[in-house]
């Protein structure tokens, strides 16, 4: 993973659990903001989104879906990654957080692999959302432009490929509802992908 520097905020309400996944998180070379409850986890945000949020959901004050409704209804024109880290697991609970917009739903207890692999995934996937909305930008601005239709393509082709490993991923965990977030977004930005078209079938069917 590129070096870069991050803004990842843990809103989790049992303090050794916060520090666990802060300490989990260490390699990503980020920031940690750390809030126990959803109500600060507003305040910390204010107007200026981190690029990853770990949330769990029972919290006092605010819950973690009362998070998510106000992030998905202030900053609904901006992407920012969401793991949804908790104790609830059933089939209901899932399909909440996908209906809220979590990008990823991992169940206490977990694996340390399990929430790293999720971060690094979804850092670099925001990273190519914000880079291909600019590059679509800048190809409508030019008449004719190659390369930049190249860069494109490329930005287009790595981001299909995340979102499809993401959904593939979370099929194979049965949490349906998350996965298909990521492979209608791969299936929109590639309509005729076969992978995605065949992820579709499994998830609907």
């Amino acid at each position: 993973m590129e070096e870069q520097s991050y803004r990842v905020m843990i809103v989790e309400d049992d303090h050794d659990t916060a520090r666990l996944v802060s300490r989990q998180l260490g390699k990503l070379s980020a920031e940690f903001i750390t809030v126990h409850n959803g109500q600060d986890a507003i305040l910390a945000i204010g107007s200026v989104l981190p690029d990853l949020l770990v949330l769990d959901i029972m919290m006092p004050a605010l819950d973690g879906l009362e998070v998510l409704r106000f992030l998905k209804r202030k900053f609904a024109d901006q992407y920012v990654p969401i793991i949804m880290l908790t104790a609830r697991h059933s089939k209901d609970d899932v399909d909440l957080g996908a209906e809220y917009g979590c990008d990823d739903y991992i169940t206490k207890p977990y694996h340390r692999g399990r929430i790293v692999e999720s971060a690094e995934r979804l850092l670099r996937m925001a990273r190519l959302e914000g880079q291909y909305a600019s590059l679509q930008e800048g190809q409508e601005d030019a008449e004719d432009d190659t390369q930049g239709s190249d860069d494109v393509e490329g930005v287009r082709g790595e981001l299909v490929s995340l979102r499809l490993s993401m959904g593939q991923m979370l099929i194979k965990e049965d949490k349906r509802s998350v996965a298909l977030g990521h492979v209608e977004r791969a299936q929109a930005l590639d309509e005729d992908n076969q992978h995605a078209l065949e992820l579709l079938e499994r998830i609907r069917g």
